[in-house]
């Protein structure tokens, strides 16, 4: 997990091993949705990529146009959020970890990676929009104050919820109720990525990088720091399950399906 200095607020690019690693990061600016490809790099041995490597954002192989994109996308983002954790080493020098989220139920849940929270400090998230033009907001100054209800170290899996009166937008769609299926279109709505394509290519993969989840599903898609914890969506807008890893440069990510991840925490409406 990539930290940040407060105060400083540059990410350490010059890295002495390349490794493969869940990212987070804080991008502060609002960030246009292109429709640029990704020059990824072929092979899968993840020890040669380059963290801190910066790829554009998202990939124009799902077939739609940037309108139709927008359209798809855009009803979702209030329901996915920016979450952060503000805290503080042993010399007292502040930092802050970030990553990504999604509102899973009305009463303001939200599930995110065990590794984005899993520091000694206060968190927070805020709510994250789609405009028209294109362009990504984090609303800042809608953030809340959230804690731990559980979490699973196993599957990666931190469940939160409101720490003060405050309300989120509305959860996400969870009505899917049919299997995963070899190919089908998938999105990742990253805090950094803002989003990603992918279709599902493995169940359970045996090459896993470096969190070794059980049933964890491979879907071809990029990532980049600041997307652990972001929301998988099917084409028909309904959340599939939670991000987790990525490969720096290559089109391989990972997600926990959302059933198992409820199961992992024992969540109850």
């Amino acid at each position: 997990m990539q930290k940040w200095a407060t105060g400083f607020l540059t990410p350490p690019f010059a890295a002495a091993f390349l490794f493969c690693a869940c990212f987070s990061s804080c991008a502060i600016q609002p960030t246009a949705l292109s429709t640029l490809t990704v020059p990824g790099k072929t092979g899968t041995i993840c020890d040669k990529e380059r963290p801190g490597h910066s790829l554009p954002q998202g990939n124009d192989d799902d077939g739609l146009t940037r309108a139709q994109r927008t359209a798809l996308l855009r009803p979702l983002y209030p329901s996915t959020v920016e979450v952060w954790q503000h805290t503080f080493d042993k010399k007292g020098k502040s930092y802050i970890f970030s990553g990504s989220g999604a509102i899973i139920d009305d009463r303001g849940s939200v599930f995110t990676n065990h590794h984005v929270v899993e520091k000694t400090g206060e968190i927070y998230v805020a709510p994250r929009y789609l405009a028209w033009n294109g362009k990504v907001y984090t609303a800042f100054r809608k953030r809340v104050r959230m804690r731990i209800v559980a979490v699973s170290r196993t599957y990666d899996i931190a469940w939160l919820m409101p720490a003060e009166t405050k309300s989120l937008p509305r959860p996400l769609s969870q009505a899917r109720i049919r299997p995963f299926l070899y190919g089908e279109r998938l999105w990742h709505l990253g805090k950094t990525s803002q989003w990603s394509f992918g279709r599902l290519s493995s169940f359970n993969p045996i090459r896993r990088r470096a969190r070794d989840i059980p049933d964890a599903i491979e879907m071809g898609a990029f990532g980049q720091r600041g997307d652990s914890g972001a929301p998988v969506v099917d084409a028909s807008g309904m959340m599939a399950g939670v991000f987790f890893q990525t490969c720096y440069g290559l089109k391989e990510a990972y997600f926990i399906p959302l059933g198992l991840a409820k199961r992992a925490v024992g969540y109850v409406r």
